[in-house]
């Protein structure tokens, strides 16, 4: 994502726009790529078959896809994305819910997916793994999922029900899906992940230390 808008400074407008655009799609691991390229896909074709059959587009196909996929796109870009996120980044003025929300929030997550079969751990890192959060700061998340193609589902599901409790909560979550470890190792070395969830140890393999831990401050 572009720069950060400054508190005090103007709205960066183009953060909207290049967010709306790319959606952090060539970040995505394999899995959550795959999933929201097939989400998009069957939503293009449900809501052109609205369109076309509740509108005349004089044969205009063209025009009934690019209009479904703005449509859907949008949709998308608002409730399975990073959305409270991207807002920050563009707004100056707009402020997180605060250091007890946030951690209430977080502790929540935890208690909802301890019990999930195919979530292996739930990770943060950014400005709250390096104890510098601010009223500004999003939840830079990554969720590792469990192997197997049941799991991948579930975890798929288990991201977009947690993006729209995030999204409702207006929480700036910045939340990825990890099919395995490999995924954490291009991140900033100097933020060792605050570890919300740990159902097994495969995330030891790169984080040895790691533990558990509820949080009561950031």
């Amino acid at each position: 994502m572009a720069t950060k808008a400054r508190l005090g400074g103007k709205p960066m407008f183009i953060n909207l726009f290049k967010n709306w655009v790319h959606q952090s799609i060539l970040y995505l691991d394999v899995t959550e790529k795959i999933s929201r390229i097939i989400i998009e896909i069957v939503l293009v074709l449900f809501v052109y078959n609205i369109l076309e059959y509740f509108f005349d587009f004089n044969g205009a196909y063209v025009v009934i896809v690019m209009l479904s996929f703005i449509i859907v796109h949008t949709i998308n870009w608002i409730f399975n994305g990073n959305w409270w996120a991207c807002i920050i980044f563009a707004f100056p003025k707009l402020m997180n819910p605060g250091e007890y929300s946030t951690c209430q929030y977080l502790n929540n997550m935890a208690t909802r997916l301890r019990n999930s079969s195919s979530i292996s751990a739930i990770l943060v890192f950014g400005s709250i793994s390096r104890e510098k959060w601010h009223g500004r700061s999003d939840i830079d998340m990554r969720i590792l999922r469990k192997t197997g193609l049941f799991n991948a589902i579930s975890a798929v599901m288990i991201q977009m029900r947690e993006r729209f409790y995030a999204f409702f909560s207006k929480q700036p979550l910045d939340m990825y899906l990890a099919d395995n470890i490999e995924f954490f190792k291009n991140l900033r070395e100097d933020e060792y992940p605050i570890c919300l969830l740990l159902n097994d140890n495969k995330v030891k393999k790169i984080y040895p230390t790691i533990k558990e831990k509820i949080l009561k401050k950031l």
